[in-house]
């Protein structure tokens, strides 16, 4: 799921395209995805590495609340939105 979530964008060169740098990762409302891996997902829009991603999780440090779900460490999408100042749900059309 990680590589699907990086947006990898035509910007004429100059590295932004509606104010996000290219490359940058790009959060699914939580009414699409509900939650994603801690890393790469999670951990990027933090700009964690993944060793230290997991060190944190490990300790219950990590900025959002993390899971494990089978053999997967994952976090809330919501939680990941809502701790980066970003809009959490899409808005009632």
């Amino acid at each position: 799921m990680g590589d699907c979530l990086t947006r990898d964008t035509e910007d004429g060169g100059d590295g932004e395209r509606d104010g996000r740098q290219k490359d940058e990762p790009v959060l699914p409302f939580p009414e699409d995805i509900p939650m994603i891996p801690l890393w790469p997902d999670a951990a990027a829009p933090f700009r964690i590495a993944r060793s230290r991603a997991y060190q944190l999780a490990n300790r219950g440090e990590f900025p959002v609340e993390v899971l494990r779900i089978g053999g997967q460490w994952m976090c809330r999408t919501a939680d990941v939105r809502r701790a980066l100042g970003l809009q959490v749900y899409r808005e009632a059309s």
